[in-house]
């Protein structure tokens, strides 16, 4: 398995932030649509026996990967009552600091105002007529709604292992960029989510030997070598839908608990790039997935100082 990192510029808004299972799920519509749907069944022929063909990270800003999942005290100080609020709003840290020990991440976190929140604004259509006729019965005509967006004012990151010797990094590289021409996530059929894949490059994020690792998106530490009292994460839960589905069977997808992104664990022995599991029997329709896959990153733990027990 190799690690790759895409960088990605926004060409527009984005409906909301977009996580790893999400562009995965896309990837794939990508490749039944380009290479046909025989050839994405066999690159998912061993996804849920822990042999995935591709694990996809979240977006995160340009040169940036997020705090990890951890207690303040963890990353060396204990901010004061007033400092506590600023230091929660230092959720990043640059990619060249990631190998410095996490009891010394407290000078390197930063905060960085790499995305806005804006409003817009919509009317409703009535689809049989194509006309904005609002609600007739009270005599309104007009009807508006507001939509959030986000406004990304920098390039963004998109890390994926994947294995070479089932596709190839230029594979992946033009179903990026189908679905940067598509656009990606809600309300991508009104423009939304639209971007262009500028570069790529090969990642090692190989260091030193050791037990913690943090997670890159979403995942299921299923069946993991995993010691739970030293692993820390937030829970997410996803409420899947399918883009397409056959006839008769109902688009949603059965609720999936994941450990969101950043989570920390501790492995009782080395892992390499991704942890977690491949997931099925989410839909009726038998053949779905989920990624419950992550990239990850090795990170640097000096031992905390204890008194020694008299």
């Amino acid at each position: 398995m190799k690690t790759i990192c895409f960088k990605l510029q926004p060409k527009t808004d984005f409906s909301g932030s977009i996580k790893g299972d999400t562009l995965f799920a896309k990837i794939c519509c990508q490749i039944a649509e380009s290479l046909g749907k025989e050839h994405l069944e066999r690159l998912l022929a061993n996804y849920k026996t822990g042999h995935p063909f591709l694990v996809v990270s979240d977006l995160f800003p340009h040169g940036y990967l997020p705090r990890a999942t951890l207690p303040t005290e963890c990353f060396g100080i204990i901010p004061s009552s007033g400092e506590r609020k600023q230091f929660k709003q230092k959720q990043w840290i640059r990619i060249d600091d990631i190998t410095k020990p996490v009891q010394k991440w407290h000078i390197c976190l930063t905060g960085i105002a790499f995305q806005k929140m804006d409003t817009r604004i919509h009317n409703a259509v009535n689809p049989q007529t194509g006309t904005v006729d609002g609600d007739r019965s009270d005599g309104r005509i007009y009807a508006p709604y507001a939509q959030k967006v986000i406004h990304y004012q920098m390039p963004l990151n998109v890390y994926m292992v994947y294995d070479e010797t089932r596709i190839s990094a230029e594979e992946i590289e033009q179903m990026l960029k189908n679905i940067g021409n598509e656009g990606i996530g809600r309300s991508a059929t009104r423009g939304l989510g639209k971007f262009e894949v500028d570069g790529k490059r090969p990642v090692s994020f190989a260091t030193e030997p050791t037990h913690y690792y943090m997670t890159l998106a979403p995942s299921v530490p299923y069946q993991e070598n995993i010691k739970a009292s030293e692993s820390y994460y937030k829970l997410f839960t996803r409420f899947g839908k399918q883009s397409a589905s056959p006839d008769g069977v109902l688009p949603f997808k059965n609720p999936v608990l994941m450990a969101d992104t950043g989570a920390v664990f501790y492995f009782n022995e080395s892992k390499k790039d991704f942890m977690g599991c491949g997931l099925g029997n989410i839909s009726r329709d038998k053949k779905v997935v989920c990624q419950g896959y992550a990239p990850i990153v090795p990170l640097t733990w000096e031992p905390i100082a204890r008194e020694e027990e008299k």
